[in-house]
């Protein structure tokens, strides 16, 4: 597996989690829809398998407003091969007048061009710095 800018162009996989991601961040349905395949599988350690394009879409696109007021992510790395990668990542959440920092792990499988399955590691709560 080599090291890929989450960016370049040539990281399709990467391409495809970053468009699901800012469709999280700005609250829009069709975008994350659109990121899935239609039985795409999604493992979240707190929302547990989330089936279908649809209902994950539904929950991605629906955590602004729902889960926090604004949010920003920041890639600390990020490799991809072919049709799978993986992102380590730092999200800032921020409701009302609270903010918290979370890191987590994503893995992610790419069929045609949509995600197909993905996989969230997300940092234990005992250790999550605010």
């Amino acid at each position: 597996m080599s090291h890929t800018d989450w960016f370049t162009p040539e990281s399709p996989v990467l391409q495809a989690w970053k468009r699901a991601m800012d469709s999280m961040l700005s609250g829009d349905r069709v975008l994350a829809s659109e990121c899935f395949t239609q039985d795409a599988l999604w493992y979240d350690t707190f929302v547990g398998t989330l089936r279908g394009s649809v209902a994950i879409a539904e929950h991605l696109g629906g955590m602004l407003g729902r889960d926090f007021d604004g949010s920003s992510i920041a890639v600390v790395s990020a490799l991809a091969d072919g049709d799978t990668g993986a992102v380590e990542w730092r999200q800032t959440i921020h409701t009302g007048d609270r903010s918290a920092t979370v890191e987590g792990t994503t893995w992610v499988t790419l069929t045609d061009g949509r995600l197909s399955r993905l996989w969230d590691y997300i940092q234990p709560l005992k250790n999550r710095k605010p």
